[in-house]
């Protein structure tokens, strides 16, 4: 049991800032092409440290090919591999692959395309709706177009195609020249998903100084926390960890709010976990708990924590 993650996903970033991804300057990290260590920061945003980032220079990534056909025997034929359709006329800037802990790949395909976004979207539609492709889905405005596809010969392939009007440059003529950018994602489940890592408990996380309930925290280690404030109202949640059992950990908290005067708002079962909502005497502040096994460790009691202050 953890709640949301509040971080941007990693297609909404490249659509943030797409030339970003492959543009960007800065010293070259170790395995990175020079000028890429900004954009391998940006693409690390929310991930895991165990996350494995390439970065490739005007080509694709070496496994692509293998991660698409991950049966493929030298005696497959060419001509029955899988592989991206992509727009005849792009201009290969540059790809990346990321590589997460439960073995997903992610690759993510820049091109430039000398032509109008409409008209690419219109050109991807149809290219990528051929065996051993489909559409699936899209959405076009005025500033990106999505053309969502996957595979029809495996259902662990899906991506999508982001389509990005850029400015008009100045073309060798003294005219104007119309381009547009093309960015690929491509996401691929293994056939086998890798065993889990055994989860390590990471250092607890700090709440902030404001924080109104400390007793919550004693005894917990705390996974993760956020909170937002607003003119008159203050809001938190945190996942907190515990070796107790998810029983001893609920009456705690229950004795913990009567001593301060909060009241039970409502106290009950949710499949095996344990929900209690508490209000404090003058109504301006409530808690609610969901109380349950840890789902990376059942040696640990979770307690998603969610309290509001004011009105």
């Amino acid at each position: 049991m953890r709640p949301a993650s509040f971080t941007l996903t990693l297609a909404a970033a490249a659509v943030l800032f797409p030339m970003l991804l492959v543009a960007c300057g800065g010293d070259a990290d170790e395995g990175f092409p020079e000028g890429h260590a900004l954009s391998e920061r940006f693409l690390r945003l929310g991930e895991e440290l165990g996350t494995e980032i390439e970065a490739f220079d005007g080509a694709l990534p070496p496994t692509l090919s293998d991660a698409l056909n991950p049966d493929r025997t030298a005696e497959t034929p060419e001509e029955d591999l899988l592989a991206l359709p992509v727009h005849p006329d792009g201009v290969l800037l540059g790809s990346y692959r990321i590589r997460r802990d439960d073995g997903i790949n992610t690759f993510i395909l820049f091109y430039d395309v000398e032509d109008g976004d409409r008209s690419i979207e219109a050109a991807l539609r149809d290219q990528l709706d051929e065996s051993p492709w489909q559409v699936i889905g899209g959405q076009s405005t005025e500033s990106l177009s999505w053309v969502s596809f996957q595979s029809t010969v495996s259902g662990d392939v899906d991506g999508q195609a982001a389509i990005t009007p850029l400015p008009a440059v100045e073309g060798e003529d003294g005219g104007t020249r119309t381009i547009s950018s093309i960015a690929y994602f491509l996401n691929i489940q293994p056939a086998v998903p890798p065993d889990p890592l055994p989860f390590v408990l990471p250092p607890s996380r700090e709440p902030p100084a404001d924080f109104p309930l400390p007793f919550l925290l004693e005894g917990m280690d705390v996974l993760d926390v956020a909170w937002l404030t607003q003119p008159g109202r203050r809001f938190y949640q945190a996942t907190l960890l515990s070796t107790e059992s998810a029983f001893d950990v609920a009456e705690r908290y229950r004795e913990a709010f009567a001593a301060v005067g909060w009241e039970v708002q409502e106290d009950r079962a949710v499949g095996f976990a344990t929900v209690v909502s508490f209000a404090s005497e003058d109504g301006t502040a409530v808690a609610q708990l969901t109380i349950d096994a840890f789902e990376e460790d059942d040696t640990y009691t979770a307690v998603l924590l969610q309290l509001q202050e004011g009105s």
